[in-house]
């Protein structure tokens, strides 16, 4: 049995948002446990580590549980806990994403990005296009059980959250309701609980503050907390994973309402131009074919022709000429 201890870092009043933690089996997970208590009781430290205040530091001094230490002695726990956590076969996880380029998607893209429904009927209820926790939430429980080997199941452990819990349990409901070979690997439900009862979301917040930190301002982090990032995260095996401009595409390559693309990257094919042009089609290209929700052979109509021109430098434009009666219908 595998686990999976997750922690939220920033919202969308911040600049991004992220939820990192750690993954393993029970027994690694519970042994990494003992060994950061350990480290912790042994710098002085009784009550459960929380990065923000760890990582406060003013005119050379640390403050409140870790007033005690010296910023020299702070950074040596530091890298220990680093260690702990990234020794194998435990592993770090984590995914950023920043609010203002979640927001420059489509709504259908945000809503898309944040539900496992089809398009319906009901489909402008659905997702939540303002809140990108609920795409960083699917993105990380994805990450985490691709480390896990088929025949395996990882049950996931999430640090108290009032306000997204119980969004978050109906959106890994509907995740399971899809009941594929990634699903199968996933445990029944999730919980929510404190870091004093499940010590590594201690070590969940370590990840996910570090995170936050690196896709927010990385040239603000000190030598110590840059180091303690790269140790975790730039390994080829990494599982800390920045959605950004560059990276986007892929993550909505699949999104039937795609609209947003920029210069350099995946080129919109016909569909896609079509959409961008005003169009109602809900499609999207999977290898070389065209995918779409089911449609009822009746609902279907032309609309029109396609036309294709080839450029000099070998690629193609698509023009669209919509058809007579489609013309007096609207």
């Amino acid at each position: 049995m595998f686990k999976g201890y997750v922690d939220e870092s920033g919202m969308e009043r911040n600049r991004s948002v992220v939820l990192g933690g750690i993954v393993g089996r029970k027994e690694e997970c519970d042994l990494a446990a003992k060994e950061w208590v350990s480290a912790l009781y042994n710098a002085g430290i009784t009550l459960p580590f929380h990065s923000v205040e760890f990582w406060n530091r003013t005119d050379g001094k640390m403050h409140r549980p870790y007033a005690h230490l010296s910023v020299s002695d702070a950074n040596l726990l530091a890298h220990l806990l680093t260690e702990i956590i990234t020794t194998p076969p435990l592993k770090p996880i984590g995914v950023a994403f920043g609010v203002e380029l979640f927001m420059q998607l489509s709504q259908d893209e945000r809503r898309w990005l944040t539900t496992n429904k089809r398009f319906g009927k009901d489909w402008p209820t659905q997702g939540a296009p303002t809140k990108p926790y609920f795409f960083v939430f699917q993105a990380c429980t994805q990450v985490a059980t691709k480390e896990v080997p088929a025949g395996e199941k990882i049950y996931f452990v999430f640090d108290r959250q009032d306000e997204f819990a119980d969004r978050a349990r109906i959106l890994y409901d509907e995740t399971l309701a899809l009941q594929n070979e990634f699903t199968k690997r996933m445990g029944e439900a999730i919980v929510f609980t404190s870091k004093t009862e499940a010590v590594m979301l201690q070590a969940a917040d370590f990840v996910a503050y570090l995170t936050r930190w690196y896709a927010e301002d990385c040239r603000s982090m000190n030598e110590t907390a840059l180091e303690c990032f790269t140790k975790m995260a730039k390994p080829t095996e990494s599982k800390i994973l920045m959605i950004a401009q560059e990276n986007l595409d892929e993550v909505l390559q699949r999104c039937p309402f795609r609209k947003t693309f920029w210069k350099g990257l995946t080129k919109p094919d016909f569909v896609e131009q079509m959409r961008m042009g005003g169009h109602n089609i809900v499609a999207y290209k999977f290898g070389n074919e065209y995918h779409s929700h089911h449609i009822r052979p009746e609902k279907v109509r032309v609309i029109g022709k396609l036309k294709k021109t080839e450029r000099g430098d070998g690629s193609a434009e698509f023009s669209f000429e919509r058809s007579q009666d489609e013309d007096r219908g609207r």
